[in-house]
């Protein structure tokens, strides 16, 4: 019904609506050990702070089948609060997607998780991770007990709670939070700098290198986890047959800035080498695609030349310096469906006809006779061609490296993106602290 407010009618979008305030998890551990209650506490400790932010901002919800009762007695006993739910047996769809041969149990786990909308799916049958492409498509993750924890804290990261299980802390500010949340990470960086303070190295290197691994590595994890985060909710959103909200413009102002960042932090790394090994170049032409900087660097380091021109890398950065390009000059990252040409395109008629079918006159009718009611028209049938023709690929970008076309899906490559700028920094930086 449309909104009537203060005595005045309201505009309302249909089939959209906000991020879930709830990461719902199905409980399907028909066997539980000693791990699974240790992540059960853990969240739970993560529930009793969600509860203390007032007003309430989000929380997760554990979810049991009532066909696994002895998982609820074990709840009850350490005091972990859940919710029982309806076994739901598999409706036509579910062993559609996952086949007839499907493990035991997963077609009732996945149907038992539709039903109540539940995100993830907490197992530990090893036979079933090999389906996650099949439960992907009924939006749905199942999960190990790790996989479980990096999820809850993408969700509530996602909602502006920086918060870790690996040093746990009430209302820590984003400033120093992956520095204490992904050690690992950092671990290569601080030493470089510390070392870099040791030598007395010039002040550009120190600040560069601090601007590096302070600012700009930790920007990128930040992005990173609203990019995961949104893959997310995107999933609920499917579940929920939104057709006018799948969170694609927060998906592509975090990619832009995620690419921009990797980029840049590319060059940063360049910049770095040159004031540390005292290069020589002149800062306008540092670049990690810059020759004189390579030529440079291959007559002081070669090692570190190496690390640059090799096939792989200079693969990652072909695509991610023409998906810079794309978001810095030339238009925006939004990836979208890719449907396949029809063999014959349907006539104007047709058309029409699709548009009469699903009636939509009433509609077009509502705009004035004239160019405006045919602009209107003729939207609805570039919607009834897309109707028609057969989607091949979701969610892509089509990029261009060295004349050649493809298409690539980027919030499948969120983490691989990542784990490659961070591996070449780790290998570059080790390799400079020995020369300096």
């Amino acid at each position: 019904m449309t909104p009537f407010v203060r005595g005045r009618i309201l505009a309302e979008v249909e089939s959209a609506g906000r991020v879930k305030p709830y990461l719902d998890v199905l409980v399907w551990l028909p066997q539980p050990d000693r791990e699974h209650f240790r992540v059960l506490n853990e969240i739970c400790i993560l529930k009793e702070y969600l509860s203390s932010i007032t007003p309430a901002i989000c929380d997760i919800r554990l979810h049991v089948p009532r066909a696994l009762p002895h998982i609820a007695q074990a709840l009850d006993f350490f005091a972990v609060p859940f919710d029982f739910i309806d076994d739901v047996p598999p409706q036509e769809s579910v062993p559609l997607v996952l086949g007839k041969d499907a493990p035991v149990g997963l077609l009732d786990a996945a149907a038992t998780a539709i039903s109540s909308d539940c995100d993830l799916i907490w197992i530990h049958e090893n036979s079933w991770f090999p389906y996650w492409h099949e439960l992907e498509s009924l939006n749905l993750l199942a999960v190990s007990s790790h996989i479980l924890e990096l999820q809850c804290e993408i969700f509530v990261r996602g909602h502006d709670i920086p918060w870790t299980f690996v040093d746990m802390a009430w209302n820590r500010p984003w400033t120093t939070f992956y520095f204490m949340a992904e050690n690992e990470t950092f671990t290569v960086g601080l030493r470089f700098l510390d070392k870099c303070h040791k030598k007395n190295l010039s002040a550009e290197t120190s600040e560069t290198g601090r601007m590096l691994i302070y600012n700009r590595l930790s920007n990128l994890c930040f992005t990173r986890d609203r990019l995961l985060f949104y893959d997310l909710e995107r999933r609920a959103a499917s579940r929920a047959k939104w057709t006018r909200q799948r969170f694609a413009f927060e998906v592509g102002y975090f990619l832009e800035f995620y690419y921009l960042l990797i980029f840049g932090g590319l060059d940063s790394i360049a910049v770095l080498l040159n004031a540390a090994l005292d290069l020589g170049i002149k800062l306008r032409k540092v670049a990690a695609q810059s020759q004189a900087f390579l030529n440079a660097l291959k007559t002081k380091a070669p090692e570190i030349h190496m690390a640059f021109v090799d096939p792989e890398f200079s693969k990652f950065l072909d695509r991610i310096a023409y998906l810079r390009h794309l978001a810095a000059h030339r238009g925006s990252i939004m990836p979208g469906p890719v449907y396949q040409k029809p063999v014959v395109e349907p006539t104007p008629e047709e058309l029409d006809k699709d548009i009469s079918e699903e009636d939509l006159d009433a509609t077009i009718n509502l705009s004035p006779k004239g160019p405006l009611r045919e602009q209107v028209r003729g939207l609805y049938r570039y919607k009834m061609k897309i109707d028609r023709s057969k989607k091949i690929l979701d969610d892509a970008i089509l990029i261009e490296a060295k004349g050649k076309y493809g298409f690539i899906r980027p919030m499948a490559d969120i983490e691989w993106n990542f784990n490659k700028f961070h591996s070449f920094m780790v290998r570059v930086l080790e390799a400079c602290e020995k020369r300096i």
